[in-house]
């Protein structure tokens, strides 16, 4: 149980994130600001800096467990 709440809690953070910057984007397509370029360059560099903490975490449970 311990394990699963380890990876959910990250992995709300970052749904959140994500949920909330593409609602934010969607506001600024409508309004006609569009600078979706450094949007989703964030979006990319979360997800992925996200990526690699959720497989170092698996990484070092299988090492160290």
């Amino acid at each position: 149980m311990r394990y699963l709440v380890q990876f959910l809690v990250p992995a709300l953070i970052v749904v959140t994130v994500v949920y909330l910057l593409t609602r934010t984007k969607r506001g600024q397509d409508e309004a006609g600001d569009g600078n979706g370029t450094d949007t989703g360059l964030f979006i990319l560099i979360l997800v992925v800096g996200a990526a690699v903490a959720i497989l170092s975490f698996v990484l070092l449970q299988n090492v160290l467990g």
